[in-house]
């Protein structure tokens, strides 16, 4: 069971980024995508640390350990958001002004933030012989991979759905 743990973790990360960039409206997103940007990375830096700090004040944990409940927590809040700002678009509220898509939008960047710095912490724990730049490296490089992979599969999508009018896209 332990083993699943990891599939299991990236399976629900995938739902719950696929429901929110389902939901996201492109036009809102195209008016408050800086703002959606600037909600993502600096609340969720600011939760994954303050936590790791908390943990290492009140529970004794090392910088290492604290860091990793730190940012399994941070990355746990889109999953509490994303289902209440999909409800809001649905009832039609606060959608004139594009804040459920800027929530959303800033939950989505600030999940794959959060995962992809517990999963640095983590290779932090378990190898005793890691370059901590390296690392830091690792995120960058994983990040804009993950930039240029959406957008790839992004395009190959919109060409089929082009060719294939697909009615209920949200279903699919």
């Amino acid at each position: 069971m332990i083993n699943a743990a990891a599939d299991l973790r990236k399976i629900a990360l995938i739902i719950i980024l696929l429901r929110a960039g389902l939901g996201i409206n492109k036009e809102d997103l195209k008016r408050n995508g800086s703002t959606a940007l600037k909600m993502s990375c600096v609340p969720g830096l600011i939760e994954g640390f303050f936590i790791t700090f908390a943990a290492i004040k009140l529970l004794d944990f090392s910088f290492i350990e604290g860091g990793i409940l730190g940012f399994i927590i941070a990355a746990v809040s889109p999953a509490v958001v994303v289902p209440s700002m999909l409800k809001l678009i649905k009832n039609n509220i606060g959608t004139k002004k594009g804040i459920p898509t800027l929530i959303l939008a800033g939950a989505s960047i600030d999940d794959v933030f959060a995962i992809t710095i517990f999963s640095a912490f983590l290779g932090l724990y378990s190898g005793a012989h890691i370059n901590i730049g390296i690392q830091l490296l690792n995120i960058l490089v994983s990040i804009i991979l993950g930039i240029i992979s959406g957008t790839i599969i992004g395009f190959i999508l919109v060409k089929i759905f082009k060719k294939y009018h697909i009615q209920d896209t949200k279903k699919f």
